[in-house]
């Protein structure tokens, strides 16, 4: 029987495996795009930029709610919750819910978002 030597390699030779991290969704970009094209219409004439903005601001909240929810699928509720909150407050600016409604309504958002809470810890552990 044949004795096996065992092979010695140099620590620099050893691979090496590298875990890449996960892309994330390019959020700056998309937002200096939005913003950018925003202006550029505001230029030309076509939209009044700040009753676009009074009008269409919850859409920043959906928007972060939205990439937190791609960027960090682990814990999706506060993107969940930014998601949500930004959708009621764009019913309210673009006028299908009145606000006086919101006077009747205003603990469910308070339920929903301890809710979200809750579950965001739970999740953690």
């Amino acid at each position: 029987m044949e004795r096996q030597i065992p092979i010695q390699v140099p620590i620099h030779q050893v691979p090496i495996q590298v875990v890449k991290p996960r892309a994330e969704f390019p959020v700056w970009g998309v937002i200096l795009v939005m913003v950018g094209a925003l202006f550029l219409a505001a230029q030309a004439g076509h939209i009044h930029l700040w009753t676009f903005l009074l009008r269409w601001w919850p859409l920043v909240l959906i928007a972060v709610g939205a990439t937190h929810m791609v960027n960090e699928r682990r814990v999706l509720s506060p993107g969940i919750t930014a998601v949500l909150m930004g959708g009621f407050m764009l019913f309210f600016t673009l006028g299908a819910i009145k606000w006086r409604m919101f006077l009747k309504i205003w603990p469910i958002v308070l339920v929903a978002v301890g809710a979200s809470m809750l579950i965001g810890a739970r999740r953690r552990q």
